[in-house]
Parts: structure tokens; sequence; C-alpha cells
């Protein structure tokens, strides 16, 4: 998946200004792609500039005006042509697990420290999953609309992809050599 899809998508739900872009980002959105406030802002410039997106000023409370994005038909286009890939199996990309390789050269406290804040990490993104998911109430996917039920299947994919990580993370606590002090 990239940002340039995602912000697409996006915007061709409906017109949004970058702040309601970020705010998509860090909520709803969050669970399966992560970006901050400057890669969104150089992104949607991109998209202007490749005549994939256009941007309208309007009124905003607090400020005078607000840049506000929206779908052009050849944006509409590179959305759909997306959409139609075939595959879109997106690898990982995890730096962590290359220290992994190095088993020869990782300082095994080191390693902890940062298998540590990976937990911590997923543990936040699980709890705020949760949170999310609690707001469906207890309603049967099937039974929902079709935005609605892919949104809580992408949440679910989210949340699984935390569980895993902890647990991963605990595997790795109970297989790597103990610390000097805990022997």
């Amino acid at each position: 998946m990239s940002l340039r899809a995602a912000l697409l998508t996006m915007i061709g739900n409906a017109p949004r200004s970058g702040y309601e872009l970020k705010a998509s980002f860090d909520g709803s959105l969050g669970f399966v792609w992560q970006a901050t406030h400057q890669q969104i802002y150089q992104e949607l410039k991109r998209l202007v500039s490749d005549g994939l997106a256009r941007v309208q000023e309007a009124p905003a409370r607090g400020r005078q005006v607000k840049k506000v994005y929206s779908l052009t038909p050849a944006g509409a286009s590179a959305l759909r042509e997306w959409l139609d890939r075939g595959d879109l199996s997106a690898r990982r990309q995890e730096p962590l697990l290359i220290k992994f390789f190095a088993a020869e050269r990782v300082d095994v406290a080191r390693l902890r420290d940062d298998l540590a804040r990976a937990r911590e990490r997923a543990v936040a993104a699980r709890e705020r999953l949760e949170s999310i998911e609690r707001g469906f109430a207890g309603a049967r996917p099937e039974g929902l609309p079709i935005g609605p039920r892919l949104a809580w299947l992408a949440l679910r994919r989210g949340l699984l992809d935390a569980q895993a990580t902890i647990a991963w993370v605990d595997e790795c606590e109970r297989c790597l050599p103990a610390p000097p002090d805990a022997r």
C-alpha cells in the first residue's frame, strides 16, 4: 500500500483538509498505515501537481481559510487502477528483524530493550484497536453495510497483528540468553 493510495481513497470518499486527513491517520486508518503530518502534506502537493487531486480554499473556524482536497477524474482513474491490481500483498520491512541476522555482533541486552519497545508499541496499538472495536458494539460483521464491514475486517487485521507481535516478543524473551544479572 502506498501513502498515495491511502490519500486518494480518503479524498475519494469525501473532500478533506490536511488536518482531517492527519486525524484519519491518527485514528481509524492508523491501524493499517502510518504517516506523519509532513509526509501527508508532501504527498498532497504531489497529488495536486500530478492532476490527481484539486485543492480549494474553504472557510474555517478560528482561521481565515483551510485547504480542502478532493479527487479529480484523473485521481479517480488512478485510484480505480490501484484498486484493480491483483496482488497488493505487502512485504514487511522490520529493521528489528535484521538484528536477528547479526547474531555474532548483536548486543543481546540492547536487543532486549528493542523488543521491550516493540512490545510497548504493540500493546498500545492493541488497546487503541480494542477501543475502536468496542465502537462496533458487538455488531455482527455480516450484518454491517459493506463500508463498515470492510473497516471492521481491516481493524481485525491490525488487532491480530498487534496480538501476534506481543506473542512473538514474549517468545523471544523466553528464547534469548538470560541477562547477566538474572543468572
